[in-house]
């Protein structure tokens, strides 16, 4: 009510002047509460931001661990198929000494083998010998064509030719047993 003893130009000096307080109040108290906002958010930022690093630093070691257990999981089988092939190629030679000793546990008197080829690819075998007679031979053949391992023995009509001292060359497939490699 004082403000109606007021001349115009003091009310309105007045009023700019308690318009310019209020907004200065209100931005000192706006800025207040923005500065304790910031101090009462501080300790929050800080634990975490601790707790980003933690996890950055558990997630570089999972990275890290998985990177040795993807190479130890990769030297394992390295491993695992140097002993594959280690033991592949003791059973070709297995199978290889079988075959041999098949081919040699049939064999008649007049017969002396010279030499054996086995194809692993392939799976021929081939015999090399000397037959003393016809009849030696042709028996040697009957006999390999009885086995079980054995199949399509040819019967060679050129090396038939002599009757004594015949020397031949069979090559025949072998029926494959077990596993294959």
């Amino acid at each position: 009510m004082l403000h109606n003893l007021l001349t115009p130009s003091q009310r309105k000096r007045l009023r700019s002047e308690y318009r310019l307080r209020l907004a200065t109040v209100t931005l000192v108290a706006m800025t207040c509460a923005l500065v304790l906002g910031i101090v009462a958010l501080l300790p929050t930022y800080t634990y975490l931001d601790s707790q980003l690093d933690a996890m950055l630093e558990e997630e570089m070691s999972y990275r890290n661990a998985d990177g040795e257990l993807a190479t130890a999981a990769r030297d394992t089988l390295r491993s695992t198929a140097d002993v594959v092939t280690v033991l592949g190629d003791a059973l070709r030679v297995e199978q290889a000494t079988a075959l041999i000793d098949a081919v040699q546990a049939v064999q008649p008197d007049g017969v002396f083998l010279t030499g054996y080829r086995y194809s692993v690819n392939t799976g021929d075998l081939t015999v090399e010998g000397v037959a003393a007679e016809r009849r030696d031979l042709i028996t040697y053949i009957e006999n390999l064509e009885q086995h079980e391992r054995f199949e399509d023995v040819p019967t060679p009509i050129s090396n038939l030719a002599q009757n004594a001292d015949l020397p031949f060359m069979l090559s025949f497939p072998v029926v494959p047993v077990g596993t294959d490699f």
